[in-house]
């Protein structure tokens, strides 16, 4: 029994954290975009100042990228402070 709870939280971890590594993903390539944004248009193949668009942009991409960092330490103190419990409890 005991075996199994620890097998299905180990299962569990790895599936929240497979979840905050697509996030991060996701940041990393919306990150990408602002900067290949930026560099079209300093090299002239777009037109307009897009600096507050950019700057709105990246601090969308912060904002999630604090989301997910808030999100893995709220699932590291919830399940990896229950596995020692589980296993020696």
């Amino acid at each position: 029994m005991i075996t199994s709870v620890f097998i299905g939280l180990q299962g569990l971890y790895a599936t929240l954290m497979y979840i905050a590594c697509s996030q991060f993903q996701k940041i990393r390539a919306n990150i990408s975009l602002i900067g290949n944004r930026r560099l079209n248009r300093m090299q002239g193949s777009e037109d307009g100042p897009a600096s507050e668009e950019m700057v709105e942009q990246l601090n969308v991409c912060i904002r999630h990228h604090q989301d997910t960092l808030t999100y893995v330490h709220t699932v590291n103190a919830d399940i990896l402070s229950h596995i020692p419990y589980i296993c020696f409890g």
